[in-house]
């Protein structure tokens, strides 16, 4: 056991959290313990292969074309279990009324789901009520200050200065007054670190009040009881969703705001309604995944000269601002430089290092 005053964090694992300190948020990207996990920013972090969502955080609702008809979204294949020969008085209640049931509040997300399991006529309306409720509590990091900070970090990202001033402050005094931060048989936490720590256990995990993931851990725990029809609304309820945000395959660009350069991105809607979005050119690496490695901020064991080499772990877009955009809306790329080439080219480099 160390002495009082030692700090202790590099005893266990290094932990990654994104961080968007204005909105007060965080999202965990969590590791299974075990020793081999003590090493990450390696050939273990990338197998992780986390997805954070990045494309839904960052997604900007493109300009909807007055004269473009939007196709409706409807349950192709519906199990006789759902078909009501003959409806319920429930069935037969307004849309309005029925509505006015959900809104009082007696009934948890479950139970909504499995009155919408029913029946064509129960999801029918149910499903635009949960489609309005995912948009109004819809979590979006666009335009809003974003790194993953790892615990072990000694050093903010520079971006930090701008958004908390003071760090500067406490910066300068641990470096410039080292008996001031000397506690017990060693130094004390370092700034960065202490805020770090600070910001883990206040910011709330977006995971916690997600409105979508709610709805789709709802329809999961129907379908992990058997309920056949759960599979089926889960698929209706993305599609709705996709047709109400505006998600569609084609091209994208991933905007940083506080450099004015840009990054291209194609999506693709899966089979299972998920959207998967690619940097444009390489569909082998996620944007998730290209994101991380410019805005991960933390320690890493890797010797000096490599981990300049690959430019990671001191992620140069740390504590930037974001945000996705559908290529060809107006003044989408308007004094933004293209970098997708260069991304390319560094990730490559992280690759060929850290595998």
């Amino acid at each position: 056991m160390c002495p009082p005053g030692v700090d202790q964090t590099t005893r266990t694992a290094q932990r990654w959290n994104i961080l968007v300190p204005t909105l007060e948020q965080k999202q965990e990207l969590l590791l299974e313990p075990g020793y081999e996990h003590r090493y990450t920013l390696t050939q273990e972090f990338l197998e992780e292969q986390w997805s954070f969502n990045a494309f839904e955080r960052l997604f900007v609702q493109p300009k909807t074309n007055k004269n473009e008809r939007v196709k409706p979204c409807v349950i192709d294949a519906v199990n006789e279990a759902m078909r009501s020969t003959k409806q319920s008085p429930f069935e037969l209640l307004p849309t309005e009324m029925f509505h006015v049931v959900l809104n009082e509040g007696c009934l948890d997300k479950e139970d909504i789901v499995a009155l919408g399991c029913c029946s064509t006529t129960t999801w029918d309306m149910v499903k635009p009520y949960i489609v309005a409720d995912c948009k109004r509590n819809r979590v979006s990091w666009a335009g809003k200050p974003l790194l993953c900070s790892g615990t072990w970090l000694t050093k903010p990202p520079p971006a930090l200065f701008e958004l908390f001033p003071e760090q500067k402050e406490k910066e300068n005094e641990w470096k410039t007054g080292p008996r001031q931060h000397w506690r017990g048989y060693g130094p004390g936490m370092c700034p960065a670190r202490r805020w770090n720590w600070g910001a883990i256990s206040s910011l709330q995990n977006v995971q916690n009040f997600d409105a979508t993931q709610q709805w789709m851990s709802a329809i999961t725990a129907w379908s992990q009881k058997g309920v056949k029809q759960s599979d089926l609304i889960k698929k209706d309820l993305t599609r709705a969703l996709q047709t109400s945000l505006g998600y569609r395959s084609g091209h994208w660009i991933l905007r940083n705001y506080t450099l004015k350069i840009y990054v291209g991105v194609e999506t693709a809607i899966a089979n299972d309604g998920i959207v998967r979005a690619t940097i444009l050119g390489r569909r082998d690496l996620s944007l998730d995944m290209a994101l991380l490695i410019r805005i991960c901020w933390g320690d890493t064991p890797l010797r000096d000269d490599e981990n300049a080499l690959a430019g990671f772990g001191k992620g140069i877009w740390a504590g930037h601002c974001f945000d996705v955009v559908l290529a060809g809306e107006p003044d989408c790329d308007t004094n933004f430089r293209d970098v997708t080439k260069a991304l390319i080219r560094n990730v490559e480099s992280v690759f060929k290092i850290l595998r």
